[in-house]
């Protein structure tokens, strides 16, 4: 398969709805997620997944705020990784090819 990549930037324009105020500072956020299909492991697809974002304040943001806002954006993150994580899966599969190769190694006799 080949890369699927979700390019999100901001828009430069205001529309008349959500005109910027005085004293108010318009900012800007750019966004890639970058999608790589790989190798399936047994029978549960696998995705590498690449998340870039860089955001210009354009203006002075308290610290508390922006750790306030990085918390909610990781957290977001990290709640779609738990919904489509196959650990469980991969793990039931891995330990299925552990024991087919334990149940083919010969039994050595310990006598002489």
């Amino acid at each position: 398969g080949s890369n699927v990549v979700i390019d999100v930037s901001d828009i430069e324009d205001t529309t008349e709805e959500h005109k910027v105020k005085d004293g108010n500072v318009l900012g800007f956020a750019h966004t890639v997620w970058n999608f790589e299909p790989l190798d399936p492991i047994g029978e549960t697809p696998q995705t590498a997944v690449s998340f870039t974002s860089r955001v210009d304040a354009r203006g002075n943001i308290p610290t508390t705020a922006m750790n306030f806002n990085l918390k909610k954006l990781f957290s977001a993150v990290l709640d779609l990784k738990r919904k489509v994580d196959k650990t469980q899966e991969i793990d039931a599969f891995k330990r299925l090819q552990i024991i087919e190769k334990l149940r083919s190694i010969e039994p050595k006799s310990t006598k002489e």
